[in-house]
């Protein structure tokens, strides 16, 4: 249904959105599943996302960053990395 009123910054939010999708990638891991992240996702995904906030903003450097990569590989992060892997290689993936 077209939009009857526009405003300027509605305009530019479509045009951003459509640029892109251009350079979007897809997930591979969206239909595959992994008891591991349906269970620790969330708590994992803080870990990397605090992780990287942190290094951006200088609160920790290069190795504090992979201590928390290593922390968020311990906690589930490989068992994540080797169910995805599996389900892509029973869905027929190399």
């Amino acid at each position: 249904m077209p939009k009857v009123y526009k405003r300027k910054v509605a305009e530019k939010a479509d045009q951003l959105v459509s640029e892109a999708a251009k350079f979007a990638i897809p997930d591979p891991t969206a239909s595959l599943e992994s008891p591991t992240f349906n269970e620790k996702g969330a708590r994992l995904q803080e870990i990397i996302k605090d992780a990287t906030y942190n290094f951006m903003t200088g609160k920790i450097d290069e190795k504090g960053y992979q201590n928390d990569v290593k922390k968020w590989m311990d906690q589930g992060g490989n068992d994540i990395i080797e169910e995805y892997n599996d389900a892509y290689r029973a869905s027929g993936g190399k």
